[in-house]
């Protein structure tokens, strides 16, 4: 069942279906995730937080992992912005750096330091982690590069990945190491002294 079949055909009591108790228990979650960490996320805490019963938050979510990445995926997806289209790849990039990831900070700090307990109990790492729960977010540098291609900037054909994902991955080391996004001129130099001269040396750029 969707989450808008289960407001269906209520009455409007002052009790809270479908999207709004959802929300109500994932922004609790998250609340209680951010300010102490995976250990306080419990189904009776976070129960509490969104003025619920345990039991309607355990029929959605078997376990406390399943609640927990519905949360962070719950927050990911509502700091969400638009794949950048600017018209060049130099554009496209620098918007994804200053805007779009960037406006993770927070959530990119949470999701890695606050959440090293959830990495030991569950046996996964950060990169499974974001690879199952933020798995939207990487197609931005794919999709930009693919237009680029299409416009005759880049010829990508035969780049390594992790070449191509290049301005992501420093900025989220960023992030991650110092718990804030880069200066608009830094995002620059890592575009123009180091991502578009790696880009050259794999014949993807030409000039």
């Amino acid at each position: 069942m969707s989450r808008t079949e289960h407001g269906r055909g209520r009455a409007n009591t002052g009790r809270r279906y479908g999207d709004a108790l959802e929300d109500a228990i994932l922004g609790a979650t998250w609340k209680l995730l951010a300010d102490s960490g995976f250990t306080a996320v419990t189904f009776e805490a976070v129960a509490a937080a969104a003025q619920t019963s345990r039991s309607v938050v355990y029929r959605r979510w078997r376990s406390r992992d399943e609640l927990i990445e519905a949360a962070v995926a719950w927050q990911w997806s509502r700091e969400r912005t638009p794949i950048p289209d600017t018209g060049s790849l130099r554009g496209d990039v620098l918007a994804l750096m200053t805007t779009s990831v960037a406006a993770h900070s927070q959530l990119q700090v949470v999701a890695s330091l606050q959440l090293m307990s959830y990495f030991s109990q569950s046996g996964s790492s950060l990169e499974e982690f974001r690879t199952s729960v933020l798995s939207n977010e990487t197609l931005a540098m794919p999709t930009m590069l693919m237009r680029a291609q299409q416009r005759g900037e880049v010829d990508i054909t035969g780049v390594p990945e992790r070449v191509l994902n290049l301005p992501v991955e420093i900025l989220r080391g960023r992030v991650l190491t110092s718990r804030e996004a880069p200066s608009l001129a830094e995002c620059e130099a890592i575009i123009d002294e180091v991502y578009f001269p790696l880009l050259r040396a794999y014949g993807a750029v030409s000039g």
